[in-house]
Formats: structure tokens, sequence, C-alpha cells
């Protein structure tokens, strides 16, 4: 499992979704759908009031639900997706920091797992926006005083981090430092590879048991355990016992819990199937399938003949002979399970019929009497005949070759790109996918502009001027555009972020927005001294030497630059040294630069509209080519034309180190 850290600055999963801007303190934001156990909620208006809750039972915001021992609970959130809580945890349904925000899920203590359902789920952190992709799962854990982990068990979860968006697949894991620092953990630092993987969380997996060593190796399947040790048994109603990592054998029917961070390769005469992720696995099941999963991700691979995957919904049948079959599974459990393949075909079978998957297909397979499938996108056209004209409104106009970012209230955004005298003829604006043009997005430019719709995240565009009628195989003009759903009513701080950084063999990255960090640094399990000495020494320049009387210091704001830095701890005669840890002090590319107090999001434009914000140092702010000074306060005011194009205002800012980006004011009506 590839494990990845992510800066958000705070210990809490603050999830905000679509649509729920406006929620009030008496909007019902959540519903208890099943509880088992000892399941309390704690109603705001009462204060402090924990009693029993029963299926049905309503949360608004400011409301808490808790599970006890060996209880669990699901929670469906009313704006889509649902948690499921383990035993021990304690959710709260609080309002967004973000001023205009909406609900945000603070996770205190224990497990849970966030499932998105059939749609894509929108959630924002501190540092910025993230989503997961429909039929995702999202594991979160965090032990009372600790830092919370995250893990993509199935799908995808695309994060903003300082150094640009991040998607994360199933398998991939990032950790939150409740100081805010950003911490990689290795496992020569002291953590095992037991203690730094989050536990099971797949409601089917049985408990762990005492090791009593590996499964014999017999029977007519052949396993592969990878990662961390599985269990099995050997069918539905024998007792489990532990499965080493490793080769063994079983026979059909055999039954096999896969937990988080694990992986199972199942090898038949017909092929092959790797199940990753916390799953529940039938070995040789029903109709003649090599396996059966409830959930995971399943990479399967055809040798001498079809190999059948059973999944909730339906089944996968690989077609084998002269051209072998691969592609990938992923179960969702009740959500049904989405088919991909990457070469040959396969045969898939829903509850209402069944349908052929070719290379470069998907097809979901629901569980509710639904199967869909999904074309391969159609290939990019290198000449003029059938490639349409874009939509004929927009938000906002960029030239063509500009790199911004658009902070947009009610991303995705349409954008227009004005070519002007980039092609002297006929052009085409291309906007790629994934970071690649393999594919893109074409859009004929008309009278001298092409628009296309630009979704939330990064992407890159070009454009191709057109001989002829033949586009140009190389592009006259190319940038890149990051459009995220930000009103840009989040404050500028102004204080000095906080963060403590341990002497303890790991590597952490403390970010900053407009001031220089304060720092702690601590040894965390210090030799016994009258004195110590703490010594900072940068990747150039000059060490920081400190004596304190005790094993921790605080270096205050604006002593220590940007960079990269070695820590170490020593006692005052030398004789004990800390664990040399590494540390990196960077921007935090995720601050906004600047923050509007009007006009606000959504009102009505006319004549003149007052424009007034902060930007952060360095910036400089224009509206449609007018300029608008910026004063010693780094706060802009002034009054500026209503647009009057059908598109919204764009007030554009510069920052040496930031680049360009826009906020944009949409009035009513105002860009698709």
């Amino acid at each position: 499992m590839r494990e990845r850290s992510v800066a958000i600055g705070c210990a809490l999963l603050c999830a905000l979704f679509s649509g729920c801007g406006g929620c009030g303190s008496g909007d019902v934001i959540a519903k208890l759908t099943q509880g088992s156990g000892t399941v309390d909620a704690d109603d705001a208006a009462a204060g402090d009031a924990w009693e029993h809750a029963d299926s049905g039972h309503e949360f608004h915001i400011g409301d808490a639900v808790r599970t006890g021992a060996t209880s669990t609970a699901s929670v469906t959130l009313s704006r889509g997706g649902t948690i499921r809580m383990r035993q021990n945890s304690l959710i709260r349904f609080q309002r967004s920091r973000r001023p205009g925000g909406g609900v945000q899920l603070g996770l205190d203590f224990g497990e849970a797992v966030l499932e998105s359902g059939n749609q894509a789920m929108e959630f924002e952190t501190l540092f910025g926006a993230a989503r997961m992709d429909s039929g995702s799962t999202l594991w979160i854990g965090r032990a009372e005083g600790e830092n919370v982990r995250f893990e993509v068990q199935v799908g995808s979860a695309t994060l903003e981090a300082a150094s640009g968006d991040q998607t994360l697949n199933a398998g991939d894991s990032f950790v939150v430092d409740i100081g805010g620092a950003i911490v990689e953990e290795h496992r020569d630092a002291g953590i095992t590879a037991e203690a730094a993987l989050p536990v099971a969380v797949d409601a089917g997996t049985p408990p762990e048991v005492p090791d009593a060593g590996p499964a014999a190796p017999t029977g007519a399947y052949a396993l592969v355990v990878g990662g961390r040790a599985a269990r099995v048994r050997t069918n539905a109603t024998a007792e489990w016992q532990p499965l080493a990592v490793g080769e063994t054998r079983v026979d059909a029917g055999a039954q096999v819990a896969v937990v988080s961070g694990g992986t199972l390769e199942v090898t038949g005469t017909e092929g092959s199937a790797t199940i990753r992720g916390a799953s529940q696995v039938t070995i040789g099941g029903a109709n003649g399938a090599l396996v059966e999963a409830d959930r995971g991700n399943v990479a399967f691979n055809t040798a001498g003949g079809d190999v059948r995957i059973q999944v909730p919904g339906g089944f996968i049948i690989a077609r084998g002979g002269a051209g072998a079959t691969a592609g990938t599974i992923e179960v969702h459990g009740d959500a049904g399970s989405r088919v991909r393949v990457q070469r040959g075909e396969a045969n898939v079978r829903g509850p209402n019929g069944s349908a052929t998957v070719r290379a470069g297909q998907s097809m979901l397979v629901r569980d509710a009497n639904e199967t869909q499938a999904e074309p391969t996108p159609p290939a990019p056209r290198d000449d003029l005949a059938g490639i349409n004209a874009g939509p004929t409104g927009a938000k906002m106009t960029i030239a063509a070759g500009e790199s911004p970012t658009i902070h947009d209230p009610t991303a995705p955004a349409v954008l227009r790109v004005r070519i002007g005298e980039t092609c002297s003829g006929d052009a085409v604006l291309e906007l790629g996918r994934n970071g690649s043009f393999t594919r893109p997005v074409q859009a004929l430019a008309v009278g001298g502009t092409a628009s296309v719709l630009v979704p939330n995240g990064s992407h890159r565009y070009r454009v191709r001027c057109a001989t002829n009628r033949t586009l140009d195989a190389e592009p006259r003009a190319q940038g890149s555009v990051r459009v995220q759903r930000d009103a840009g009513t989040q404050q500028l701080p102004r204080t000095a972020p906080r963060s403590t950084v341990e002497a303890d063999g790991r590597r952490y990255t403390v970010l900053y927005q407009t001031i220089l960090p304060e720092i702690t640094f601590q040894w965390p399990h210090p030799a016994e001294s009258t004195a110590y000495v703490l010594t900072v020494t940068p990747a150039r320049g000059a060490a920081t030497t400190i004596r304190s009387a005790r094993p921790n210091t605080t270096v205050a704001s604006g002593r220590l630059d940007e960079g990269d830095y070695t820590v170490a701890w020593a006692t005052a005669d030398g004789a004990h040294q800390s664990r040399p840890t590494t540390m990196r002090i960077d921007f935090d590319n995720a601050t906004p630069v600047a923050f509007l107090r009007s006009p606000a999001a959504g009102a009505a434009m006319s004549g003149t509209v007052h424009v007034d914000g902060g930007v952060q140092e360095g910036a400089t702010v224009s509206v449609g080519g007018q300029s608008l000074p910026v004063d010693s306060s780094n706060r802009f005011v002034g009054d500026v034309p209503a647009p009057t194009n059908g598109e919204c205002l764009a007030i554009r800012l510069s920052h040496p180190q930031r680049g360009v980006h826009y906020y944009l004011r949409c009035p009513p009506g105002a860009g698709p």
C-alpha cells in the first residue's frame, strides 16, 4: 500500500455536500438508518445530553452520534452518501468553518467508513476541496488525542494539496497531524508495518484471532497472500483460522477475509484474479466462478479459458482463448460493481440482461435491476468534420496561453478562450482528460473564441490551428487552468501557524500561509540529563543551536526560513542523541490569494459594482483591465462597471509566486 501525506491543517474531515451552502441549524442533515447495540445521540438544542437513538433519528447541525462497545450504526446523509460507524466511535455534525459553508463531519475518536454511493461526494478541508468518485469508500480512523488516518478502500478521491491535486486510489492512505504538519511515516522510524496501517473495516470481516500458523497448503486453488495476513475458513460455517503472508492452497468453497492493506491472488486452471482491500472472498464459488467478492478491487487475467468472477448484482466472464482478457472490477457492495476491460473482452451479466465489454470500455452492474454500458470516449478528430462548437455562453474569457486558477462559487465553469490572431483561419480548442490529450474534449472556434465546460480540478488545454480544414499537428497556444469551487470569503491568516516537530526519525513538512510558522521542537523519549541541546541544521547555511533545561523548546515565527532542515536533540554532555529527523518549511499553495467582502456571491449587478477585499502581500488587482490600488494593509476597494456581456464579474489577481487567479461573482443568469 502506498502512503501519502496531505496537509489538511485540522483534525477533522470537513464534509461539505454540494448544494448545502444554505443549510440552517434546523435542517435535517442526516438520519440514523440502522443501529446495533448501544447507539446514542446528543441533541445540540438540549445541551450535552446523550440519549438512546432509534432508527429514523434525525440529526441537525450541532448534533452528535456515538456507538458503544460491540455496536455499529449506519447514518444516511441528506445530500447523499452513508457513514458506517464502527464500535466506540463519535461523530459530530458541525457547521463548516468557512463562511457560507455547509456541514462539517468531525470524528472525535473511533473509526467509520464513508461511502459515496451512486453519486460523487464533495467535501472540503482547510487546504482546499476534495471529491470522492461515485461508488467510492473512504475509511477514517482516530484514537483519542491521536492523528486522523484516512484510507481509500474502493474507488478514488481527488484532494487539493500544496503540491497540486492528488488522486488517491484504492489502497492509498494519508495522515493528518493535529498540529498542522505533514507527517510522512517510514518503517525505519520505529513504526512497525502493522502499526502504520489502519485496521480492517469491512463489516463482514471476522475479528482477529490468535496466530496459530498458516493454513495447510492443500487444495485445488493456489493462493498468494500479500501485504498483511488474512484469515481463512473451509466453508461458511467453519471457524476462522489465520492465513499468513505467502503461498498456500485451498479447495473450492473456502472463504478468505482480506484486510485493509492486504492482497490475495487466486490462481485456477483458466486464469487468475487478485483482490486488493478489505473483502470477504469465496474461492471456487457458484456458477463456476473463480472467486466471489463482496467488495474491494479485483484484477483479472485469463490464461487457457474463460474466467468467471461473481460480484453483488451479477457476474463477469472474462474471455480466454486466442486473445487473453485482462481488466479490473471495483466491487462496491450493494452499490454495484464497475468493470473495466483493458485487453480482450468480457461478458457482463446482471439481473436485467447481459452485454459485452471490450478493451477501453467499462460497465456498471447494479444490484437494483440496472445494467449500464458506457462506450469508449470518441477518438479525437484531426479534421474539422464532426467537430462542433462548444457551449454558446461562458462565465469568463481568458487569452489563449494564459494559465490561471479560477475561484467560482458555483463551479464547474464554462470557459471561453480568446484565440484572436493566434490562428489566421479555423481553430479548435482541446481540453485534456486526466492530463492527457489522447481523447480530448474538442470545440470549434467561432468568431475568434472557443468555449468548453471545465470540470473542477486542474486541466491542460491547447489551441490547434487548421490548414485546409485539417488540424496542425503542433498546437499554436497551450496552457493549464484550475477550477475550484470557492466563494473567496475565507479570511487571510493574520497570525503565525503553530506546529510541533518531534525528533523521532520521521519526516515533517510544516506549511505556512502568510506568516512563517512558530515551531515547538520536542524529544519524545529523552535520556536523563540536566540540560539539552537542540541543533537545527539547514541544507545551506549555519546551524541554529539552542540550549534548554527541558527536551522541548519553541522557536519564534521568522527565525527559521523556508527550506529543508535536519533536527536533532542531544544531552548537554553529548552522550545521548535523538534520532535525526528531517523537516521542511514550505509555503502552503492552498492558502487563498484573496478574500472578498463585496460583492456577495449571486448578487444582482447593474451600472457599477463596489469591489472590496484583501490580498496577500505582493499581489496586484484588476477588473476588466481597470487596476484597483492595494493599500499598505493589503486591502483593495473600488467601483467597476458591471458585466454586460452575459459573463460573470472576474476579479483578477496576479501574484509573483502564486500566479494569476480569477475570483468570480456571477449575477443571476450569468454564464452556464
